[in-house]
């Protein structure tokens, strides 16, 4: 009887450590899929010229991760790689300094861990699936997303606005993911303050500032942490300033190499007010670049998956 009761326990605990900010795998929450408005709302205020203009979109059902990727989640999928420079911040905040194929690797990687359908391919018949994530080469193969596929993914750039403004639940629309007070719910510039020096970024004057533990701010609607501010988050779409992808089916399929930037989202710990607005959006090379360069871009990655 006391070798079964140690075992529940230990069952119970996995399971509770399974829904932690640093275990696998990543807490998800539900999005109803719906209608909403995004793009330049009226509570943006002042936008960005690359940022879209307003229109209703619909999405359908998805997970989403309430919390972005860790460094401790990315070790246990990547064979205790961490390609983070802001070390010091912990296994509870999140990775960085990956690029966008690396991204693909992980969701590929972890959607083996836990037997679901890999996304991901090199090939249109989807045969073989993309799971290199060192970035010494300088031409990637195309990647092919198999849509039908219930693995862990990146989000497409309107579920992560749709995620962000809290979906249909929100009962009104904030100018940051959850409120329209940035301290509220975000790391960005004015409070993400450090007592330990960072390491030199670029683009980055202070070295007092750094990422935070995920979900150390308040959340959106849904339940979501840090959709606006601690680190920039990957999409799946091509960066276009004309948001010709910024629709419900959310462009042209398969993505292009590397000669095409990709659209990030959210702002991060060093971004002023302007960038962590829910509806601003940005552009990231897929391939990032050398650390040595000291040329790093905070940028991580948010999971989704389908129903």
């Amino acid at each position: 009887m006391k070798y079964v009761l140690i075992l529940f326990l230990l069952a119970s605990s996995t399971y509770i450590w399974g829904q932690t900010k640093t275990a696998l795998p990543p807490a998800m929450v539900f999005v109803p899929g719906g209608s909403l408005m995004l793009g330049c709302t009226p509570e943006q205020e002042t936008c960005q010229p690359d940022e879209c203009r307003e229109r209703e979109v619909t999405v359908g059902d998805f997970y989403i991760g309430v919390f972005e990727v860790t460094q401790a989640q990315w070790k246990l999928a990547m064979g205790g790689n961490n390609p983070s420079i802001l070390q010091l911040c912990g296994d509870t905040c999140p990775v960085e300094q990956i690029s966008w194929y690396q991204a693909a690797a992980f969701c590929n990687r972890l959607s083996d861990m836990f037997g679901y359908e890999k996304c991901y391919y090199q090939d249109d018949q989807f045969k073989t699936p993309h799971l290199n994530y060192m970035d010494g080469q300088l031409n990637y193969p195309t990647v092919y997303w198999k849509e039908s596929a219930n693995g862990f993914r990146f989000p497409r750039e309107v579920e992560w606005e749709y995620a962000a403004r809290g979906g249909t639940t929100a009962p009104q629309q904030t100018r940051y993911s959850g409120s329209n007070n940035p301290n509220d719910v975000a790391w960005y510039l004015n409070n993400s303050n450090v007592s330990y020096t960072a390491p030199p970024i670029a683009g980055v004057n202070n070295n007092r500032i750094a990422t935070k533990p995920v979900g150390t701010k308040g959340s959106n609607a849904l339940g979501i942490h840090d959709m606006s501010g601690n680190v920039w988050e990957f999409c799946f779409d091509l960066y276009d300033t004309t948001c010709a992808a910024f629709q419900s089916d959310c462009g042209p399929r398969p993505i292009l190499p590397q000669n095409r930037n990709r659209v990030a989202r959210g702002g991060g710990f060093a971004s002023d007010t302007t960038y962590i607005r829910v509806a601003n959006r940005s552009d990231t090379q897929p391939l990032g670049v050398p650390p040595e360069a000291y040329l790093q871009r905070i940028i991580g990655i948010r999971l989704v998956r389908n129903p």
